[in-house]
């Protein structure tokens, strides 16, 4: 029996930049899916299995410290951090897959490494890229025990998508690891939601910090508490944002990436009125007024208030 340290690499999607790679395929999502499923396959066979995936924290810095802190907690055999990829850019599909690859430090688990690239490869049928070396991964700097990092396939592949399932890429990492098949492959894990939209929203509210990430068509923020910042994620399409906040006036970000944070965050500045672009349609909840009317993101129409001292509560954003 072996001693495993195992985590999905980035934080819990919506958490800002750290929580991965969003394309086709959501990647801090079915990271966990496969971190899971492999987890559940290693200690069902006696081996012990540490669990290190960080699910705080909202900077890049802070989730990687995180990580290596609880990995180097155990004496284990192995680390492993699973990934997806990016940067195919192939959102059409062009019947050519971009594969899986691991990066690992130095030489010292090379086997393990090329068998998993080869089982996923195999197993998914999509390109086998090799191992590959690096200094310059912090968690397999850092770690103190031999490590490698899984990028799975990629998310913005629409042929690695195709053929992507997270069960069947844990079994394929269970049978790198140890030799051997899975005994029950008909394993489950607790469900992971299942996102119904690509338009994912998250916003900042007073005493309440952030709050989970809602997707099309759901409400975010409460009810008597101001807004305060608001991160938006809608994949291939081009979003510009401007808001009035108090004591600050009017701001522009102009194009802003699923990373902007619109607005602010612990500073105790209330959101008081927001102008959007973009293909959806919104409304805002005004502190004493109620809802506004659903308004097309033009980047024209404002909704709130101007030097009336109210707070945007709520938001509401649809695809269209």
């Amino acid at each position: 029996m072996a001693i495993y340290n195992i985590h999905a690499g980035h934080a819990p999607y919506g958490s800002g930049g750290a929580s991965g790679a969003v394309g086709i395929l959501n990647e801090s999502t079915e990271a966990r899916r496969v971190k899971d499923y492999l987890i559940k396959y290693l200690k069902s066979e006696g081996n012990t299995v540490y669990d290190c995936t960080c699910e705080r924290g909202y900077s890049q810095n802070e989730v990687l410290s995180y990580i290596v802190h609880e990995c180097n907690k155990h004496s284990v055999d192995r680390d492993i951090s699973i990934h997806l990829n990016s940067g195919r850019n192939d959102y059409k599909g062009d019947e050519s897959t971009g594969g899986v690859e691991v990066w690992l430090y130095d030489d010292k688990i090379k086997s393990d490494a090329e068998r998993i690239c080869a089982e996923i490869s195999k197993t998914l049928e999509i390109r086998n890229r090799g191992v590959k070396y690096t200094h310059n991964l912090y968690v397999l700097r850092k770690t103190i025990a031999p490590a490698m990092l899984i990028e799975c396939c990629f998310v913005d592949d629409r042929d690695d998508a195709k053929r992507w399932n997270e069960k069947k890429c844990a079994q394929a990492i269970y049978r790198g690891l140890t030799g051997s098949a899975v005994q029950n492959p008909s394993a489950t894990i607790p469900t992971v939601k299942q996102w119904k939209s690509s338009l994912h929203y998250r916003v900042y509210s007073q005493t309440t910090g952030f709050e989970s990430v809602k997707e099309s068509g759901e409400v975010a923020g409460v009810l008597g508490k101001r807004l305060e910042g608001l991160f938006i994620d809608y994949p291939n399409h081009e979003i510009t944002a401007k808001v009035h906040l108090q004591g600050k006036g009017w701001i522009d970000y102009n194009k802003v990436e699923r990373t902007t944070l619109i607005g602010t965050k612990e500073e105790g500045i209330r959101m008081e009125c927001i102008c959007l672009k973009g293909d959806f349609r919104y409304r805002v909840y005004i502190h004493n007024l109620g809802w506004t009317a659903w308004t097309k993101a033009d980047g024209i129409a404002t909704l709130g208030s101007v030097g009336q001292s109210l707070a945007i509560e709520m938001i509401q954003i649809e695809e269209i």
